[in-house]
């Protein structure tokens, strides 16, 4: 785990930091959001000490030569979520809920995880196993890597108040995560142990969902019968680059899991409840 950076004085290595190579004037994504990105890093790996607060813009305007206002959206949009709040006259602070929780909060907001628990579920994970496999030809397409590249193969089911409701399969490539045993799962999300290997956060996810019929093994794991419905999501997150991180598969008993669709004038909103 990252060493906490807190008081006045770690203000210059935060700024080191996040100013340590310089943002991509010439990416499609914009500077605040890979500001935004930056910042989240250091909140995922839990580097930042939620008692101490974040550089001003001032300060951050002047590290990376970046103008106020794209500092001041990169903020906005991160008080707007959640990550940090502000006080006044004081300055802006990590979400206390976030730097305790890592990766582990952060990508919950857009994780199956977390859109179970909005619907307010009490949402646990069972570990069923951690293994080194190949790379399938679908998986190997899903994470951007070649056919038979050595993968970890992480094996859970998520319960919704002491139900089952997902097996998931999760895998990521071993070159990523050259090292990872189950004790490293137990308390602490892949999620975090990849931010932690590589420092790339997920900046997205992909979903594709799809009707089956449980097979017997699937039925057994999710209490139900061999033969009645089920849901399989697959799932990509994705860096800010654009690359693969990690790629899943879940099955999910139908009645258990249902997509629900919010047409807006901003535009479609989907949850996945309960």
């Amino acid at each position: 785990m990252a060493d906490r950076l807190g008081g006045r004085e770690a203000l210059v290595n935060i700024l080191e930091t996040l100013s340590a190579s310089p943002l991509d004037h010439g990416s499609p994504t914009p500077l605040y959001r890979q500001l935004k990105h930056r910042i989240l890093q250091l909140i995922a790996t839990e580097a930042l000490d939620a008692s101490a607060p974040l550089p001003t813009e001032a300060e951050l305007c002047c590290a990376l030569g970046l103008s106020r206002a794209t500092v001041r959206r990169c903020f906005k949009d991160l008080v707007e979520e959640g990550y940090v709040r502000r006080r006044r006259g004081q300055g802006t602070f990590v979400n206390g809920a976030m730097s305790r929780g890592g990766l582990d909060a952060l990508f919950l907001k857009a994780s199956t995880s977390g859109n179970l628990e909005r619907s307010g579920a009490v949402v646990t994970s069972r570990f069923l196993g951690l293994s080194r496999i190949c790379a399938s030809a679908a998986t190997a397409r899903s994470l951007n890597v070649e056919e038979g590249e050595p993968l970890w193969e992480v094996n859970r089911l998520r319960l919704a108040d002491g139900r089952p409701v997902i097996h998931e399969l999760a895998f990521c490539p071993v070159r990523a995560l050259p090292r990872l045993e189950e004790a490293d799962l137990l308390h602490t999300s892949i999620y975090t142990r990849i931010a932690e290997s590589t420092h790339a956060l997920p900046e997205r996810t992909e979903e594709r969902i799809e009707a089956v019929i449980l097979d017997r093994r699937e039925a057994s794991l999710l209490e139900t019968d061999a033969g009645t419905p089920g849901i399989r999501v697959f799932t990509r997150a994705l860096d800010i680059s654009g690359r693969p991180l990690l790629a899943s598969v879940g099955i999910a008993r139908a009645d258990r899991f249902h997509l629900e669709v919010a047409y807006t004038s901003n535009g479609i909103d989907f949850a996945k409840t309960i």
